[in-house]
């Protein structure tokens, strides 16, 4: 049972530290449009959730892999994890970031991660 907390806890913590480094090369890359975080622009909270929907397939299939056989189970604990920081995102941010980024760092999270789950399992299938 430990197992399964234990592999989604490391895939959440994967998920963060590739979304926080991406941010921070993106702010480099693209100041204009990443730079200020208490005035996020449209066009990088978009790409954000780009990269950030491509970290939850990344972090999806990591739960399940590390999960030692209950990958179902790692990846709904993984996914409960998205949706509470995406709650926790807009309960902090809200004067900041639109309703939309944190609906869609929610639904595109958890997309993903199930995703990145299904894709391992399919693996295993053959």
């Amino acid at each position: 049972m430990i197992r399964p907390i234990l592999a989604a806890v490391a895939a959440f913590v994967l998920n963060a530290v590739l979304v926080l480094a991406t941010d921070q090369v993106m702010g480099m890359l693209a100041p204009d449009l990443f730079s200020d975080p208490s005035n996020p622009s449209t066009a990088g909270m978009l790409i954000g959730l780009g990269y950030g929907t491509v970290f939850a397939v990344v972090a999806g299939y990591v739960a399940a892999m590390a999960s030692g056989g209950a990958a179902q189970m790692a990846v709904r604990i993984l996914a409960g994890l998205i949706t509470a920081f995406a709650v926790v995102t807009y309960v902090q941010y809200s004067a900041i970031l639109p309703a939309w980024y944190s609906i869609g760092l929610a639904v595109l999270g958890v997309t993903g991660v199930l995703l990145g789950g299904r894709i391992f399992e399919s693996g295993q299938a053959g």
